[in-house]
């Protein structure tokens, strides 16, 4: 059968989160867009199921730690197409048996209540939010969404009072910087770990403590998508196809041909797609070990693929429905409780944290539990609740996810019946489990369930892994496993949009954020 053939400026191949992003971004330059998508929907791991009266969240983006801070959120008016967000005034509160701890979205509040427990860390806290906040503002918010150049990034950012503290932390482990600020309490110390490092860091790992700082930033001041987290990528799809995007969609990208002035992408539907540039989504491997053959000789690819590893652990989620809000026992002590939007439990020392995260662990020895319906009952029918529960879990377990699947949820449900005075009335009537495993069944780019795109490396391995946006000529790497890794920030999307753009030599209609700016006539980007 003959092939049918079509011609783009640019072929994005994934329709995620990132592949929107610069769809959208470069369907609004003028350019001639096609969007490639093996699924039958558009969103990947945004995906909100409807099931039964409640809207089920099965992938770690449900929390939201950039939302108004993301460029697109504004760049492509995203509040045109219903976008928006619900930030709780109490972040987070961990369950402990003695008094609960409450995290706010005020960061005075949370050094108060930790003073209550322990001033000497009610102080810490208030040195290190201080520094993360004028950290994060001037470098590492800037960095996420332009990827550094130049190889030997630490010693530019060194030159620099505050580029040399950001490389100071950079050689800590996320424990070591609690150590640096004088953190003394256990509980403390565990939660603000817990918090910082869920993103897809290592609490004992060098390497890390400037992500660590950057992302506890974040998760201080959690957000989650009013409607559920596919009202974003719905939002990024609006804003490309109103700009006139097309798509294949179940249509999946099989080979990538590098060719004479343009590039080819190959389908499994026998189409054939030539644009002068690909921006693939598609996960490291499959894009420059399986499709893209003429650049497999590539030693420096090569090395950065080949460098991959998965995380130690996941999440297993699990989407309840019930008929009643829960009524914690410990509400008695504090009614601020039930205002939190992530309940934490399981949390006592950083080493009880660290057993937790341990790939041998079998039991769901951690977690954390959110009600959105308290903050938005737009996601759930009139009358019932979502719980929405992640606990950490190791990839692979013993005996398989199969088995373990029942007895992690209902470790679970018990552990929260435990917790509640209603529990005879909470009357689960829908219990949607997604192990870690199946991560990668419904998402194949997300090899083997490293869902924050595999081991953050070391701020040097970082810097290797943003050189993928420009290595290869007529390719755009823009996946999850690319750079900056870590939670949902659209950033790889909106890079990729600011290099093709570059090289296609078309207008740039986007005004970066000030921040932005100003951190690159400061030359820190």
């Amino acid at each position: 059968m003959q092939a049918k053939e079509s011609e783009f400026d640019v072929a994005v191949i994934g329709g995620g989160p990132n592949g929107l992003t610069a769809s959208a971004y470069l369907q609004k330059a003028g350019l001639k867009v096609i969007l490639i998508e093996r699924r039958y929907e558009l969103g990947g791991t945004l995906v909100t199921e409807d099931l039964g009266g409640i809207r089920a969240h099965l992938h770690h983006n449900y929390y939201m730690v950039y939302a108004d801070a993301m460029p697109p959120i504004s760049d492509l008016t995203l509040s045109e197409y219903a976008v928006s967000f619900v930030k709780p005034e109490i972040v987070a509160v961990v369950h402990d048996d003695s008094e609960p701890l409450l995290l706010y979205r005020d960061p005075k509040m949370t050094a108060e209540n930790f003073a209550k427990r322990s001033p000497d860390d009610g102080r810490a806290f208030e040195r290190l939010y201080g520094d993360i906040s004028q950290l994060g503002g001037r470098i590492l918010l800037p960095l996420t969404f332009s990827a550094p150049k130049d190889q030997n990034y630490s010693a530019t950012l060194a030159k620099t009072a505050e580029g040399k503290k950001i490389v100071e932390l950079a050689g800590m482990s996320p424990i070591g910087v609690l150590e640096y600020y004088n953190f003394k309490d256990d509980l403390i110390k565990a939660t603000l770990l817990y918090l910082g490092c869920r993103w897809g860091l290592e609490p004992n790992v060098e390497g890390h403590g400037d992500l660590f700082t950057h992302y506890l930033s974040g998760a201080l001041n959690l957000a989650i998508v009013k409607g559920g987290s596919q009202m974003l990528s719905n939002g990024l799809a609006y804003a490309a196809y109103e700009a006139g995007l097309e798509t294949f969609l179940v249509c999946e990208a099989q080979r990538i041909r590098i060719l004479k002035g343009g590039v080819e992408v190959q389908t499994n539907d026998n189409r054939v797609v030539r644009a002068r540039l690909v921006i693939s989504t598609a996960g490291l491997t499959k894009t420059f070990l399986a499709m893209a053959e003429e650049i497999k000789a590539s030693s420096e690819i090569r090395k950065i693929v080949e460098s991959w590893a998965p995380n130690e652990w996941s999440l297993f989620t699990m989407n309840s429905g019930v008929k009643e809000v829960p009524k914690f026992k410990i509400e008695e002590k504090n009614p601020n409780v039930q205002k939190a939007l992530m309940h934490i439990f399981g949390l006592s020392s950083p080493d009880a944290l660290l057993n937790a995260l341990s790939s041998k662990n079998s039991e769901p020895t951690l977690f954390n539990l959110s009600i959105p319906t308290v903050f938005d009952p737009s996601q759930a029918a009139k009358g019932v609740h979502l719980l929405r529960i992640e606990a950490e879990a190791p990839i692979a377990i013993s005996g398989g996810w199969k088995v373990a699947c029942s007895r992690f949820s209902e470790a679970l449900r018990e552990a929260i019946y435990e917790r509640v005075s209603n529990e005879q009335r909470l009357g689960f009537f829908i219990n949607y489990v997604f192990p870690p495993e199946w991560i990668s069944m419904k998402f194949p780019n997300i090899k083997e369930g490293s869902i924050w795109g595999g081991k953050i490396g070391n701020i040097d391995e970082r810097v290797r892994l943003a050189s993928l946006y420009d290595l290869v000529e007529g390719v755009i790497y823009a996946g999850h496993d690319a750079y900056p890794r870590g939670p949902l920030s659209l950033s790889q999307g909106y890079i990729a949009a600011s290099k093709a753009v570059s090289r296609l030599r078309t207008r740039v209609w986007w005004k970066e954020p000030k921040w932005l700016i100003e951190a690159r006539d400061a030359r820190i980007i």
